[in-house]
C-alpha cells in the first residue's frame, strides 16, 4: 500500500507538491491507509497531471529499462524550468516491510535514483544509490556483466526488477507498483476510428490562422495539458 507521494517539475506543477495516503488518527495517535482518496480542486489546478505523474513514476520506476516500454513514460518538465530535472518520491509498505524509492529526470535520463527499506532501528537503510552512471549497491550483488547493461535513460530499479534481482532480494516488494500498471493499458496508439476526424478537421483549418495558433498554444502551455505544440499529420 502506498503512503505518500511527491513530485516537482512536471509538466504544469513546478513547486514539489505532495499528497498523502493515510489518515491520522488523534486518540490513538496512529496513521492509517487510506482505502479511498481523491483529489479535489479547479479546474486547471493540476489534477489531472498529479495522476498522470503518479502514473508515469509508476511506469518508468518499473518498466523503463525495456525499449518497447520506454517510450510511454516520458517525463515532461514545466515549461519555465525546462532544464531542471523532474523530481519523484514515493513510500509504500508491503507485509511488514516499508520502503522509499526516488528519482529525478532530466531529457529522459535518470539523474539521481534511491531506494531505501525501513530497519528494525526506525531509520531508513540504503539499499541502493544512484548518482548518473555511478550506483552503489549495498544490499543487492549483481554480476560483472549485468552492470555493463545499466542505461542512462531505464532506472536501475527496472533494471533489477527486469532481472529478477529485486525478487531474489524480497519477493513481492514492488507489488504496490504492479498492482496499478497492471490496470492500465500501456499503448501509444490512438485508433483514428474512434476520433472525430471532423473536428480535428475543422481545428485545423481554423489554426491555419497564424494569431489564434500563437494565442490557443499561449493558453495549453498555461494550464495543466502538457501539450508544448500543436502539429497535423499524417500517420502510417
Amino acid at each position: 500500500m502506498f503512503l505518500k507521494f511527491k513530485l516537482s517539475n512536471f509538466v504544469s506543477i513546478l513547486e514539489e507538491q505532495e499528497v498523502s495516503f493515510t489518515t491520522y488518527s488523534y486518540s490513538k495517535d496512529i496513521k492509517h491507509i487510506n482505502n479511498v482518496a481523491c483529489l479535489v480542486g479547479a479546474n486547471g489546478s493540476g489534477k489531472t497531471n498529479l495522476l498522470r505523474g503518479f502514473l508515469l513514476f509508476l511506469g518508468f520506476g518499473i518498466k523503463s529499462y525495456l525499449p518497447e516500454y520506454r517510450s510511454l513514460f516520458g517525463i515532461v518538465p514545466h515549461f519555465s524550468a525546462s532544464d531542471k530535472p523532474s523530481t519523484f518520491f514515493v513510500e509504500w509498505k508491503h507485509g511488514d516491510n516499508r520502503y522509499t524509492y526516488e528519482v529525478s529526470v532530466l531529457n529522459q535520463m535518470v539523474l539521481h535514483e534511491r531506494l531505501r527499506r525501513l530497519s528494525e532501528k526506525n531509520s531508513y537503510k540504503t539499499i541502493f544509490v544512484r548518482n548518473k552512471n555511478n550506483f552503489r549497491l549495498y544490499d543487492i550483488k549483481i554480476s560483472k556483466q549485468d552492470k555493463t547493461r545499466i542505461s542512462d535513460r531505464a532506472t536501475l530499479l527496472s533494471f533489477l526488477y527486469e532481472y529478477g534481482y529485486i525478487k531474489s532480494y524480497q519477493s513481492g516488494m514492488l507489488e504496490p507498483f504492479e498492482n496499478i500498471l497492471s490496470n492500465i493499458i500501456l499503448s501509444s496508439n490512438i485508433n483514428p476510428e474512434n476520433a472525430d476526424m471532423k473536428a480535428l478537421n475543422d481545428i485545423k483549418e481554423r489554426l491555419k490562422d497564424n494569431e489564434l495558433y500563437m494565442a490557443l498554444k499561449k493558453e495549453l502551455e498555461a494550464v495543466d495539458t502538457g501539450i508544448k505544440d500543436i502539429v497535423f499529420q499524417k500517420t502510417m
